[in-house]
């Protein structure tokens, strides 16, 4: 019920007002009447009322003091005003001061009393509401703070944190417990789709979804731990077996996962420590769990990783029966591709294990870009191959997708690569890449192999579907890739080296067919240039 305070001298007016309207109707109820704003002030400061319905004329203190005083401690109390008409000038300077209605004392009935504190009830159970979401929230975000201050930043013992977890009433048993981390894929895609650039929205969202989940599991608690990831302490109580819990955890996750393709059409992987029996070992247990999910992109995201097991015995056994695998397909296509996989993967074994998702999709579309150095004939069809899969690799969330689309790869650029030449056009092929260096024309290469420069281009656009000019182009280029992803030269040295006299011309004409200018073809698919000149 809504307490509320009536101040007003003339007592025919302050009976008539108390005794005409159904407060208990109303969701009110009359927690003082008083003759004077002196009097008002007293039980204002004892009884904290919802709402004020006072005269602006009294003695001792009017209306208007009444309201300052008010004002200066509480914008919240509603005001409603009993006045005469000529008192106008008052009513604009209270309202100006947050009063919510006025009414005049000679025409007041009491169905217009009634509508205005209906109109004022519903603003004060609008303010209710939110200020309840808004505790729940604060109250979110203090055990949040609670959490990651005892695991991160050591600031409260065991048994603090243990006497917050009785204060709050969490769902959480200290003496059965695991630490579980949620990691989203494509957070920043997820961001971008809800038009939230902050994730502020989404993290709330998130946590409502989660928290709602885990309430009908009575299971545990979740925060927020960092943009793409979501800490989870779980507990599933004494009462259960271990394989019981264990298949208890299952359903949860598995839920946890259908929900979020569901609800925001995401994939998630989870990370679970072990289970520990108080909670001394909780800060270890975060690490375990970070140290898994290090791993996730040796797991299908159908599975949960567990920090109890050798993750990178079993990282190492997939990559070396994949890269087998990729080896066998590579070696009907002839010993180059073999050779030149070969050093791709030795340059992978160099790097320690875990490797992050991102570090290997720039190790997958290097080794496109090396194999498709060795097709020398369709620049188009090649080109075009190349960034398909490019694109394709940053939608892949495992290892296994990532071997599955470098094996289509390399099928499609074998099926570029079967190009049946005249005698002819392949001695021409092979005297402009030998020869791409120099100054080299159409009439040069006729020459060559004894026809006419009209036929000679001709047959390279009916047999190569390009020109000489197109070819020569395409040749200089790919050698261009070849030395920007294997030497130290800068682009303009390189530029030299391919047979451009001009540096800007080479910059335009390598970005038009690849997309992208030297430097930054370097820097994503090679070693980065230092010192690099500008383009």
């Amino acid at each position: 019920m809504y307490k509320v305070l009536i101040a007003e001298d003339e007592m025919w007016v302050r009976l008539g007002l108390k005794n005409s309207i159904n407060w208990e109707n109303l969701g009110m109820s009359v927690a003082a009447d008083v003759a004077n704003g002196a009097e008002a002030w007293e039980h204002y400061q004892k009884d904290k009322p919802d709402i004020v319905i006072t005269d602006i004329r009294m003695p001792e203190m009017d209306g208007m003091e009444l309201i300052d005083r008010i004002r200066e401690h509480d914008g919240a109390t509603k005001i409603i005003i009993l006045t005469c008409l000529e008192e106008f000038g008052l009513i604009q300077t209270a309202m100006r001061n947050g009063v919510s209605d006025f009414i005049l004392k000679l025409t007041m009935e009491s169905n217009e009393m009634v509508n205005i504190l209906a109109k004022v009830k519903q603003e004060l159970d609008v303010e209710r509401a939110d200020s309840s979401k808004h505790l729940l929230r604060d109250i979110d975000v203090l055990k949040e703070s609670f959490v990651k201050d005892y695991l991160f930043r050591n600031r409260y013992s065991q048994e603090e944190f243990l006497s917050y977890v009785a204060e709050y009433k969490l769902m959480l048993d200290p003496h059965n417990i695991r630490i579980c981390l949620m990691d989203i894929h494509h957070y920043h895609r997820l961001k971008t789709r809800f038009g939230d650039e902050r994730g502020q929205l989404l993290r709330m969202s998130m946590l409502n979804v989660l928290q709602e989940i885990l309430r009908d599991y009575g299971c545990g608690e979740v925060c927020h731990d960092a943009d793409n990831r979501y800490l989870f302490l779980l507990s599933f109580g004494n009462s259960l077996s271990e394989n019981e819990q264990f298949q208890q955890l299952h359903q949860l996750l598995d839920h946890i996962r259908r929900v979020m393709r569901s609800y925001f059409n995401i994939a998630v992987t989870f990370a679970v420590s072990s289970t520990a029996h108080d909670l001394s070992p909780l800060r270890a247990m975060y690490r375990e769990c970070l140290h898994a999910m290090s791993y996730k992109l040796y797991v299908n995201t159908d599975h949960f990783i567990s920090g109890d097991v050798n993750l990178q015995l079993r990282a190492e056994e997939k990559i070396q029966s994949s890269l087998a695998g990729l080896t066998e397909v590579l070696s009907v296509h002839g010993d180059q591709l073999v050779k030149e996989f070969g050093h791709w993967t030795e340059r992978l074994k160099e790097r320690a294990l875990p490797q992050s998702r991102e570090a290997t999709v720039r190790d997958f579309n290097y080794l496109f870009h090396r194999l498709s150095l060795h097709v020398p004939h369709q620049s188009q069809e090649s080109a075009e191959l190349v960034t398909q899969c490019t694109l394709r690799l940053e939608s892949c969330e495992t290892w296994d997708e990532m071997v599955q689309l470098a094996e289509n790869f390399i099928q499609g650029l074998m099926q570029t690569r079967q190009i049946p030449m005249s005698r002819k056009v392949a001695e021409a092929v092979a005297h402009i890449n030998r020869n791409f260096q120099g100054e080299l024309t159409l009439q040069d290469v006729a020459d060559v192999v004894g026809m006419s420069p009209n036929y000679l281009s001709s047959l390279l656009k009916k047999e190569l579907d390009v020109n000489f000019s197109e070819y020569l182009i395409h040749i200089r280029v790919e050698k261009a890739k070849r030395l920007l992803l294997e030497s130290d030269l800068r682009s303009y040295e390189v530029a030299e080296h391919v047979g451009f006299m001009d540096h800007s011309h080479f910059s335009r004409t390598f970005k038009k067919s690849t997309g992208m200018g030297p430097r930054e073809f370097r820097k994503r698919w090679g070693r980065a240039e230092e010192n690099s000149d500008d383009e």
